[in-house]
Formats: structure tokens, sequence, C-alpha cells
């Protein structure tokens, strides 16, 4: 999933643009983990900026964007309940040239199913992202990087680096912080689009090729779908 670059000057017509999802997210996601109440941490990858001197790793900005990233990522974590010790997220995170009209891009490295789980929420025949299925095994299928995300280089986006998800008004600036948090939890499985003859567990209810309203099969959300 992508954010594109708002073409609005109102920053809080931008705000409610880029994530829609902000206001419900923490009224609406009630983990069913068993643990005590703890956050999820959310790691990120730089290496490929780090290899290059690059984005998160640039010689003047690197150092304010990787704050930026920890405290939006620290954020998405506080929202979650752990479904077993030692959970985390890793993300591979970097900037990359996306052309004029994206901020930025994220999604999950990949899907899984079948693997067994006593959680009631699991189905069978069913593709998880790789974060959402580590949540529900309640142990680490996958323990590598499981969610991707980039942010755009290209000098036509200027980003604002405060941590309150809001540049100021008319600035022309997008908000790292808030494109953080939208890309990040992209990736953990907040999609809304539904694959054509695959049963995918996703974080929103969606509509099948059919038009056909279904539930998620999450453990990330209420459940109510």
């Amino acid at each position: 999933m992508h954010r594109q670059k708002s073409l609005e000057n109102d920053s809080s017509a931008r705000s409610s643009f880029r994530c829609p999802w902000l206001s419900w997210v923490p009224v609406a996601l009630v983990l069913l983990a068993p643990l005590a109440r703890a956050d999820i941490p959310v790691v990120p990858d730089w290496s490929a900026d780090e290899a290059g001197n690059t984005g998160f790793f640039d010689p003047t900005l690197g150092a304010t964007r990787r704050a930026v990233f920890l405290a939006a990522a620290a954020y998405v974590g506080s929202l979650f309940n752990p479904a077993y010790p030692g959970e985390t997220i890793r993300v591979k995170a970097s900037f990359n040239d996306l052309g004029t009209q994206t901020v930025g891009n994220g999604g999950a490295t990949g899907f899984t199913n079948n693997f067994g789980s006593t959680n009631p929420r699991f189905q069978a025949d069913t593709d998880y992202t790789f974060t959402l299925a580590n949540h529900l095994a309640g142990r680490d299928l996958l323990p590598g990087n499981t969610v991707e995300v980039n942010f755009n280089s290209n000098p036509a986006i200027n980003f604002d680096y405060g941590t309150n998800g809001t540049p100021v008004l008319n600035s022309g600036l997008e908000s790292l912080y808030t494109t953080v948090v939208h890309e990040i939890v992209h990736g953990m499985g907040f999609l809304n689009y539904i694959v054509s003859g695959r049963k995918r567990a996703f974080l929103e209810t969606g509509r099948d090729a059919e038009g056909v309203r279904r539930r998620c099969a999450t453990d990330f959300s209420s459940g109510d779908g």
C-alpha cells in the first residue's frame, strides 16, 4: 500500500487523507493476548541505508529520521499486547526515490497459511501476513523482517520531522511520523483489498471479487468485522 502526496494545502485535510484509521485504532484494537498489558517492540532494520550512508543514515538528516521512526514505532507497539514472550515486529525500512506523488509505501514481506494454532480465530486455508501469523500462532513462525516500508527521498517530497503527526499549517511538508505509523500498520495487515480466489486475513473487513461482504479473520482487531 502506498500513500500519495496530498494536493491540498490544508494540513488537517492532509492528515485525514493520510491516516483515516488513526481515529479508531486505539478504540477498536482489542487483542486477545493472555499476557499482562505490555507493548510489542517494533524494531527497525535500516541496514540498506546504513550500507550506503543514505536515508536513515544520511549525514545531515539521518539521526533525526531515525529518532522520528523510533517514536512512531513505539506508538504502534503501544497499541498491541504481545501474544507470547519475546514477540517482536521487525521492519525493514529505507528511503528510496518513489517519484513526485508518493510519500511512502509499505506492506507485508509475505503471507503464510495452515500453520496451525489453538487460537479460535485461526482459520485454515487462509493467508495471513507474517506479522499476523506469528501473533496468531503464539510463536515465531518467521523470525525475520515481517514488514517492509519505504519513504520517499525525492527532492519533491519535503518531510516534517516532528512527532505529533501534524505539520505546520500550509507548510507544504509531509509528516514523516504519521507516514511511518501508516506504513508499518499496513505491513502488519491493515489492508483494504481482497485477492480473488484466495482467503486472506486482513485487519479490515472488505469485499471479495463478487462484492460480498465478509468478516475478517484476525486477532489484531476486536473481531466484530
